[in-house]
């Protein structure tokens, strides 16, 4: 897998900077949006909503058999929360996965202020298509 800026969880506590883990109204709208599902402020507060969410929480799919990964995240992202990549993270290290996971620290979303780290990003993408892709 090679992502950059992609959802990494939906736990409420890691949409913080929208404000998702101060109001479960807020949390079920937009949960409701990404996943498809209609969640209630309740499913939120009751911790219901995870079952609901969990076709689009990375995080919640490694095993110890998730292919190698490679990842990219912005620091000051204001779209996918960069509390939300953590996650993630935890359960690929956790799971033993083969992974590189790198923070663009002056980006968002757009991984704009970061040139050096983005490319390194790409470079790591290829070393990981020339090491697991063998023909």
């Amino acid at each position: 897998v090679f992502e950059a800026v992609g959802p990494g969880s939906f736990h409420v506590e890691d949409w913080g900077i929208f404000g998702l883990d101060q109001s479960p109204e807020a949390a079920a709208g937009l949960f409701s949006v990404m996943s498809g599902q209609a969640l209630t402020p309740e499913d939120i507060t009751s911790g219901a909503y995870l079952d609901a969410v969990k076709p689009i929480s990375a995080d919640r799919w490694v095993t110890k058999d998730t292919v190698p990964s490679v990842l990219c995240y912005g620091a000051h992202d204001k779209m996918q929360p960069f509390a939300a990549s953590k996650p993630l993270v935890a359960a690929l290290e956790k799971n033993g996965v083969d992974y590189r996971y790198f923070v663009a620290k002056h980006s968002g979303h757009g991984l704009q202020n970061d040139n050096k780290v983005y490319m390194e990003y790409l470079d790591a993408v290829v070393e990981y298509l020339d090491k697991y892709m063998k023909e």
